[in-house]
């Protein structure tokens, strides 16, 4: 699941990476029009709208882009090196996937607490 070799891995990675906005999208209406935000775009005050509940989550789609990207540069640099000889090494790519779901459970949580300290 790690590798994103097949289409169907980079479907449920990119799935994956879109649970956050959805889960945030879901508590969207649920929330005062005030909520603690530590991370507030608006200033650095500890309230702020509920509109910054959608930072973290995009923060995790825009990780998930540059992991992808990532991905493919490190495909098509590993394809056009044959200088390299052909030598059994673990790939790289199952390092950004995984930093990627990191990312991707911690905005969930994020939004979690600020849908339960409200």
């Amino acid at each position: 699941m790690l590798k994103t070799k097949n289409i169907r891995a980079t479907f449920l990675n990119t799935l994956f990476a879109f649970i956050p906005l959805l889960f945030a999208s879901i508590l969207y209406a649920f929330l005062p029009d005030k909520i603690f935000v530590p991370s507030s775009v608006s200033g650095m005050q500890q309230f702020g709208t509920k509109n910054n509940i959608f930072v973290f989550p995009i923060f995790c789609i825009l990780a998930w882009i540059v992991c992808w990207f990532f991905i493919r540069i490190n495909r098509i640099r590993e394809r056009n090196d044959k200088k390299v000889e052909k030598v059994h090494v673990k790939s790289i790519e199952s390092y950004y996937v995984l930093a990627s779901w990191v990312v991707d459970v911690i905005a969930f949580l994020a939004v979690l607490c600020q849908f339960l300290i409200r």
